[in-house]
């Protein structure tokens, strides 16, 4: 909320435009991901049917973040927010990143750190 009182302009709305495509093409991606996934084991003759696990994580995760920042625009502009609704968001989004973090142990795929020392 540090940014709350700067004035609009145009270059942030294009910039906010901007950064609402590229939420799309993320999804686009991590269907993708699961389409080759999806490839990868139908190849190696392995019979695991995966859904769209990947894009429905990251399509989730997208708009449960919107939704939190539509509630702390409500919140910072005044307008009354029952007590339960963001602690609910909150919670809700901090599982989907759980599950999220799940899936990708499950890959096996790796997540670098600034403190990796294997460097």
């Amino acid at each position: 909320a540090e940014n709350r009182n700067e004035k609009v302009s145009s270059y942030k709305g294009i910039r906010g435009i901007t950064k609402k495509v590229f939420m799309y093409l993320l999804i686009v991606v991590g269907a993708l991901i699961d389409l080759m996934l999806q490839y990868m084991f139908t190849s190696l003759n392995i019979p695991i049917k995966l859904p769209y696990i990947v894009g429905c994580i990251v399509a989730c995760w997208l708009v449960l973040n919107e939704m939190l920042s539509i509630l702390e625009n409500l919140n910072d502009i005044g307008v009354p927010i029952p007590p339960f609704l963001m602690p609910l968001v909150e919670r809700i989004k901090g599982t989907v990143e759980k599950k999220g973090e799940d899936a990708k142990d499950s890959v096996g795929v790796k997540e670098e750190t600034e403190n990796d020392e294997s460097r």
